[in-house]
């Protein structure tokens, strides 16, 4: 035992990882640390870009007046969260030089509101963003008075 403890005293002493750990932590650790940030900062955007709503063109939906009860299940039906372009027929109604146009939800809740455009003979309302899952219904008014004209229930699936 003394002579094998005499070797060990002549042999070199090996350095102990923390103490090696000390002068390799400020080169290494600052590069694995930014490398890190940089993983996390990328999956980040990914996931934002992927979860965003990419540019699609606007859905139409063509509404029209008809006779008598409907029902909702036959109500007019448009895609969730997509823009959409809804086409009024106003034949039934009185030629006026400006409507309004609501969305609502079935409880009244006014989602949406603008004035449709006349194109190609017909009034057009953009409405973007798209809606929710849910019942709306549609109003079309006199723009001047507020005078409720024709109402479209409108499902949106």
């Amino acid at each position: 035992m003394r002579t094998a403890a005499a070797r060990l005293e002549t042999f070199p002493v090996a350095k102990s990882p923390r103490r090696l750990w000390r002068f390799v932590w400020p080169v290494a650790g600052w590069r694995a640390l930014t490398w890190t940030g940089a993983g996390a900062a990328a999956c980040l955007l990914a996931a934002v870009y992927l979860s965003s709503e990419k540019a699609t063109a606007p859905v139409a939906v063509a509404l029209a007046s008809f006779r008598g009860a409907r029902d909702l299940n036959q109500s007019f039906h448009a895609p969730t969260r997509s823009p959409l372009t809804l086409q009024i027929d106003v034949s039934d109604s009185p030629s006026i030089a400006s409507y309004g146009v609501d969305v609502v939800t079935a409880s009244g809740k006014r989602v949406w509101t603008g004035a449709p455009q006349l194109r190609s003979g017909k009034w057009e309302a953009a409405v973007s963003p798209g809606l929710s899952k849910r019942l709306y219904w549609v109003r079309l008014y006199v723009a001047s008075s507020a005078e409720l004209l024709s109402e479209y229930a409108l499902r949106v699936d």
